[in-house]
């Protein structure tokens, strides 16, 4: 659900305006439910640049809920989660890249139209797991067919 009114506001103003286009109500459903889902994500993104942008505060905040000796130890494992989250995104990244960059040269050698843009979905797309590089493969092979 949308938690700001003037977003639920703006919303309700671009969908009143396109069911009110001629179009079929499975066109509709889908205008509707991506609009809610774009207006959800950037709700999401806000948090997260809220979190990362205040999470030099957290030790201090850390430290005053829990004490100095438990704080040190809470610090010391959020460290660690940290750093084994960037190892994981920075190893992930690579082998993105790596993905992309193969599916970007082989779209341009069979000469497929916007190789770079097959390659650059294939690089965001690995990072869904399990799905993500069949989504990024399936319009590569569509176009490749037709």
């Amino acid at each position: 659900m949308i938690a700001y009114p003037i977003l639920k506001e703006r919303l309700n103003d671009i969908t009143g305006f396109l069911f009110n286009l001629p179009l079929g109500t499975g066109i509709k459903t889908l205008v509707n439910s991506s609009l809610e889902f774009l207006s959800n994500g950037l709700l999401v993104m806000l948090f997260v640049v809220y979190l990362c942008l205040s999470a030099h505060l957290y030790p201090s905040k850390i430290e005053r809920a829990f004490g100095s000796n438990k704080a040190k130890q809470i610090n010391a494992m959020l460290n660690r989660i940290n750093v084994g989250i960037r190892q994981y995104l920075s190893i992930h990244s690579v082998i993105s890249l790596g993905v992309g960059l193969t599916m970007g040269i082989i779209a341009w050698a069979f000469g497929l139209p916007f190789p770079l843009l097959w390659g650059f979905l294939a690089f965001v797309l690995n990072y869904i797991p399990t799905i993500g590089s069949i989504m990024a493969a399936l319009p590569v092979l569509m176009t490749a067919v037709v």
